[in-house]
């Protein structure tokens, strides 16, 4: 792929501690602004306003390119977009800008959301939850039965289901485990889930044991739909099938479901299930492909593609011996085992195997080790980039993950508690965890700019309004407040708390952009490696100092923040 140019006029800045603050901080936030128009680095605006865009003008936003690859492939999964790849959809953005904005709409239009083409907090958060395995994190504070209620499709009454981008997703979450035939049209018209599918789905879930009566009809319920988007609960649900204890698969069989369909459609499941979970730590596993591997306990018979038209007959698993080659690296890498125990383990899917991604075992280190931390983590991460070279190497790989860049890092922090340390080198793990602290510190600091801005805004406009009382700023910072004849008493003591939050704000915010800008001017690293090194390596000092910011922005009233 390979990073962007470098701003030329700002490749050997000199000694930018010795030059005036304005100045020197000036540069930095260009190299800010810089790494997100470029998409080397990029957040998500508060709002769109925060983008550099006038208000209402999606299509001006700056701060946006690299969110919008993501968005762009998302929409593009959802049949939200004519693309022929989702290359293409990531490209969207930059080449035909209507298009992209044309896409958000309608999906705000289908999610029952604010139709601006702006993605912020909630279409961001929506969008991702529709097509991600891993959910993002809710607010804080928030419980886990609140974030269950907040899902689109566990709204009450089902709401969900009349929700057309929840249906959507449900479509393509089908066709990903090998239910449904077809993934979400691109760019055709609504649909609703093949019925077919959801019938299969139905009596996977009571073969499963998550639904006490069996049911077969041909459309989704307030029961099936959020079981459809809960990716653990499946997997948990089939790491208990091993009802005999004997390490195979004891699924229930409806008895209208003939047991050659039964035993297809259970094995592609399956074989779905684990590929989305080593794609999700990691491995370079196909998601598209629909070859049914031999799972243990499920009576095996000569093999087809259900969704071929050739001869069942002249297909086979696994033709090219790759999901073998990602559950044997698994068994070695993640377990631990020697290549023997891997390759015997790799012949065929287990409910061992579905356990071990929920339990991860690490047969090199005792049971009572203490597990690691987050800091254990920051720390591998950071004693893994040697150089300039490293770093940007790692930088333009994370930047062209996608998805990735979110899917499956519960995952990978689950395997490294249990101290699989090799699961940071595993794959394209390093590059998504670097990414992620770097993209991290980038938001932060940017906060952090936007903060300061609109402080010395305040400041040079010289007055604001504070509960009715006016706040006069001078130029040698001296502070004034005007009350009202008979004023009352608790509105000035309000003013005189907000006011001291409005300084403290500015206060916390230098101190941030201050400590990154020192870091970065001190660097012996060059180009785009100089930046996301000092984001990397100071965010550790950095959010402390950004909670603290964002407790102080929750408090300002709105027309000073």
């Amino acid at each position: 792929m390979g990073l962007p140019d470098y701003p030329e006029q700002l490749n050997r800045p000199g000694p930018w501690l010795d030059e005036e603050p304005s100045e020197a901080y000036g540069k930095f936030e260009s190299v800010l602004t810089e790494a997100s128009q470029r998409a080397v680095l990029g957040d998500l605006p508060a709002s769109l306003e925060e983008s550099g865009a006038a208000p209402g003008r999606a299509a001006e936003a700056l701060d946006y390119e690299l969110r919008a690859q993501v968005i762009g492939e998302r929409l593009w999964l959802l049949g939200y977009l004519a693309l022929d790849d989702k290359q293409q959809a990531r490209a969207l953005y930059r080449q035909d800008r209507t298009a992209f904005l044309d896409a958000v709409r309608r999906f705000q239009a289908e999610a029952g959301l604010k139709q601006d083409a702006w993605v912020g907090k909630k279409t961001w958060t929506l969008l991702s939850n529709l097509v991600n395995f891993e959910p993002l994190p809710h607010e804080a504070g928030t419980t886990a039965e609140q974030a269950l209620e907040d899902e689109p499709w566990n709204k009450p009454l089902g709401a969900g289901l009349d929700n057309r981008a929840v249906m959507r997703a449900a479509v393509l979450r089908l066709h990903v485990l090998g239910l449904a035939r077809e993934p979400p049209g691109r760019g055709t018209a609504y649909r609703r889930p093949d019925p077919e599918a959801v019938t299969d789905f139905h009596r996977l879930l009571w073969s499963l044991g998550l639904v006490e009566r069996l049911f077969v009809g041909k459309d989704l319920n307030k029961t099936s739909l959020p079981l459809l988007m809960n990716h653990d609960v499946i997997v948990e649900a089939v790491a208990r099938s091993d009802r005999d204890r004997d390490d195979r698969f004891g699924f229930m069989r409806d008895s209208d479901w003939a047991e050659e369909a039964f035993t297809d459609m259970a094995q592609l499941f399956l074989t779905r299930l684990v590929q989305i979970e080593l794609w999700l730590l990691g491995s370079d596993v196909d998601l598209q492909q629909t070859r049914r591997y031999a799972c243990s306990g499920i009576r095996a018979r000569p093999p087809f593609d259900p969704f071929a038209q050739a001869d069942p007959q002249a297909d086979f698993y696994d033709p090219d011996g790759a999901l073998e080659d990602s559950l044997r690296e698994y068994y070695r890498e993640f377990c631990g085992l020697d290549d023997n125990q891997a390759r015997r383990l790799a012949a065929e899917i287990r409910p061992s195997l579905f356990q071990s991604f929920l339990h991860p075992r690490n047969t090199q280190v005792s049971v009572r080790a203490a597990p690691l931390h987050e800091d254990d983590a920051y720390a591998a991460v950071l004693g893994s980039i040697g150089s300039s070279a490293r770093a940007e190497e790692l930088l333009d790989t994370g930047r062209s993950l996608g998805l990735r860049i979110w899917d499956g890092l519960k995952r990978l922090w689950r395997w490294f508690k249990r101290r699989i340390v090799r699961v940071i080198e595993f794959g394209k793990n390093l590059a998504r965890a670097f990414y992620r602290y770097a993209s991290k510190g980038f938001s932060i600091v940017r906060r952090a700019v936007r903060a300061v801005v609109a402080s010395v805004q305040r400041y040079v406009a010289g007055r604001f309004d504070l509960c009715g009382v006016q706040v006069r700023l001078d130029k040698d910072f001296d502070t004034l407040l005007l009350t009202p004849p008979a004023h009352p008493p608790e509105e000035i003591a309000a003013a005189g708390v907000r006011l001291q939050l409005f300084s403290s704000r500015f206060l916390f915010a230098c101190q941030i952009l201050g400590l990154a800008f020192r870091a970065f001017a001190l660097s012996a690293m060059q180009r785009w490696a100089r930046l996301a090194m000092t984001l990397v390596g100071e965010l550790k000092s950095l959010i402390p100092l950004y909670r603290e910011l964002v407790a102080l922005e929750a408090e300002l009233p709105a027309e000073i923040r």
